[in-house]
């Protein structure tokens, strides 16, 4: 999904399916960004979202290679694998910043969507869990 988020006051994500027309921006705190769902053993289904321009451009591309081999790969997702991160650095008027962008392997390998759907929490019985914690900040690679 596609459009505006912003979390001035809590989480607003107004958001259309890829392709379809984005909505007008609902207000000055809103930005454009992104929202998929992705899987990961350890935690599961989640949503990830990102506004962040580096973060966006890191998507773009993978999204290209999704694009690019999704013909070949009917009614499969793919398995994507984040090496770590890259620092991006950006001159500005206000001098340098830098940010840290997702770096992204090679999709390999496709996987059956029926796979994917079946860990999805909406197809499995709630359960009460607790809430899995934010690994601990170590090192500088966190974004």
């Amino acid at each position: 999904e596609v459009g505006w988020m912003s979390f001035a006051n809590g989480p607003d994500f107004q958001m259309v399916k890829l392709g379809d027309a984005k909505p007008a921006k609902p207000s000055a705190d809103h930005n454009e960004g992104f929202r998929i769902k992705v899987y990961n053993k350890e935690i599961g289904v989640r949503e990830w979202s990102s506004s962040s321009k580096v973060v966006k451009t890191a998507m773009n591309k993978l999204h290209d290679a999704y694009i690019a081999g999704k013909d070949a790969n009917p009614g499969k997702v793919p398995v994507v694998t984040i090496e770590g991160t890259e620092r991006v650095t950006i001159n500005t008027p206000k001098g340098e910043l830098v940010f840290k962008a997702p770096k992204f392997a090679p999709i390999t390998q496709w996987i059956d969507a029926d796979a994917f759907a079946a860990a999805s929490p909406a197809a499995a019985p709630a359960q009460a869990e607790p809430a899995p914690q934010p690994p601990a900040a170590t090192g500088s690679d966190l974004f």
